[in-house]
C-alpha cells in the first residue's frame, strides 16, 4: 500500500513520467532562491521568475529550505545535471500550477516512479501544501490516473492526477492511500 497525496488543478494531456529531471530540479531549486527574494541575472531565471520583487543577490534560507537545498544540489551532482540557463523556456508542462506548490517536491530519478490507471477508490481532496489546513483545489475522482515520480515527506507525497474525461491535470500535496486493489492498472 502506497501513502499518495496531490493539489492543484490545469488542462492539459499525457503521461507525466518523461520530462527533464535536471529542468525539474533547477526549477525546485530556484524556486527556493526566488521565494527567499534572490535576483536572478540568468535569461531563464528572469524568464521564468519575476524579478519585479527581488532583493538580494545572497538570499538567507531557513533550515527547512536549506535542507531542501542540499538535497536538491546533491541529486543534480549526482546526475551531472547542466541545464541551459541561456533560454527562456523550461519544458515542464505543470509549471504555472507548481509555482503556487509550497514547499516545492524533490525529484529523485534514481528513486522509481509509479502509476494508478482508472482510480477505482473513493474522492480525496487536493492540497497546494502539507496541511489540509492550505488552499484546495480539486479532489481525485474515480477513473483518474494518479503518477508519483518525487520524494514524499513527512507523511505527504506530491502527485500528478490526470482526469481522462476531461483532459485536467492536477499536482500537488495530498494525503490518498492507493493501494494496488484500487487501481484497474499499475504504471511502474
Amino acid at each position: 500500500m502506497r501513502l499518495v497525496f496531490f493539489t492543484l488543478a490545469v488542462c492539459a494531456a499525457g503521461p507525466v513520467l518523461a520530462e527533464d529531471p535536471c529542468q525539474d530540479l533547477w526549477y525546485a531549486r530556484n524556486l527556493i532562491f526566488d521565494r527567499a527574494g534572490f535576483c536572478f541575472d540568468s535569461t531563464l531565471g528572469k524568464a521564468i521568475f519575476d524579478n519585479s520583487d527581488c532583493t538580494t543577490r545572497t538570499p538567507e534560507f531557513s533550515p527547512e529550505d536549506s535542507l531542501r537545498l542540499a538535497r536538491i544540489e546533491a541529486i543534480e551532482d549526482r546526475g551531472a545535471c547542466a541545464v541551459n540557463t541561456a533560454t527562456t523556456l523550461l519544458d515542464l508542462p505543470d509549471l504555472p500550477l507548481r509555482k503556487r506548490i509550497d514547499p516545492p517536491p524533490v525529484l529523485d530519478p534514481q528513486v522509481p516512479g509509479w502509476g494508478c490507471v482508472g482510480w477505482t477508490g473513493g474522492a480525496g481532496t487536493l492540497h497546494i501544501g502539507q496541511s489540509p489546513n492550505t488552499l484546495i483545489s480539486g479532489q481525485v475522482q474515480a477513473g483518474d490516473t494518479i503518477t508519483s515520480r518525487y520524494l514524499p515527506e513527512q507523511g505527504w507525497s506530491f502527485l500528478t492526477v490526470e482526469r481522462p474525461s476531461t483532459g485536467q491535470r492536477f499536482v500537488g500535496w495530498s494525503k490518498l492511500e492507493v493501494p494496488d486493489t484500487l487501481c484497474e492498472s499499475r504504471l511502474d
